[in-house]
């Protein structure tokens, strides 16, 4: 009892914004194009590396630095044609390289991977082009008729990159390895993420612990 009413004589101090938020509100692109499904990463020396979907067709990314100032504007990435870039996500590898995967809903629904080097920009705040900066072309990871959505990403300790996705074609998780050089070492489905009838696991996450054996997680509806 003479605990609970010392406690409640104890000043709780209020949150700051001042205390919390370490940077003011950066404003990355003003095209007027319908912007939108932003991922980002920061890689060892801070930068802080972005991608999104423009009018949910081509895939755009831009460079910043640790004061958020513009290292590389908004540069397209995709191919063009007849792409629908959906739900991308973004990932750095120990050399710093980025590698971005993506669901492309153009057609028949497909899992789509890039890996770019911003190292052969000049960073000078300009766009680059996507012949500069590319050093693994756009990759189709998977294609099937019906759904696949929320691919995620992950780095290993030897820079291989492993890719799962939703995909409701025989309502599986599934997940594809790549080393750094974009070969494909695996494409298997993803046990843990089975589920019969007609359930889906939705919005699939990957960790990767020190062993680097990828383990996959998502919402069961």
């Amino acid at each position: 009892m003479m605990a609970s009413v010392f406690a409640t004589m104890i000043p709780i101090p209020e949150a700051e914004a001042s205390l919390v938020v370490i940077t003011d509100p950066v404003q990355l692109v003003d095209d007027g194009a319908n912007n939108r499904m932003i991922a980002l990463v920061a890689d060892s020396e801070g930068n802080i590396h972005v991608v999104y979907s423009q009018n949910t067709r081509q895939l755009y990314y831009t460079m910043l630095d640790p004061r958020s100032e513009t290292l590389i504007a908004p540069t397209q990435i995709s191919n063009n044609g007849g792409s629908k870039a959906w739900h991308p996500d973004v990932a750095v590898d120990s050399m710093d390289r980025v590698h971005i995967v993506w669901a492309d809903k153009g057609g028949q629904h497909s899992i789509v991977y890039t890996a770019l080097n911003p190292w052969l920009d000049d960073r000078d705040g300009s766009a680059s082009s996507d012949g500069t900066i590319t050093v693994i072309e756009d990759t189709l990871v998977a294609q099937r008729a019906h759904n696949r959505d929320w691919p995620t990403l992950a780095i290993d300790s030897r820079d291989n990159v492993h890719i799962s996705w939703e995909d409701s074609y025989d309502d599986d998780g599934w997940e594809a390895s790549k080393d750094d050089s974009g070969a494909a070492l695996a494409n298997q489905g993803l046990g843990g993420l089975v589920v019969p009838d007609t359930e889906s696991a939705d919005e699939p996450s990957l960790i990767l612990p020190g062993d680097d054996r990828a383990s996959s997680s998502g919402l069961i509806l």
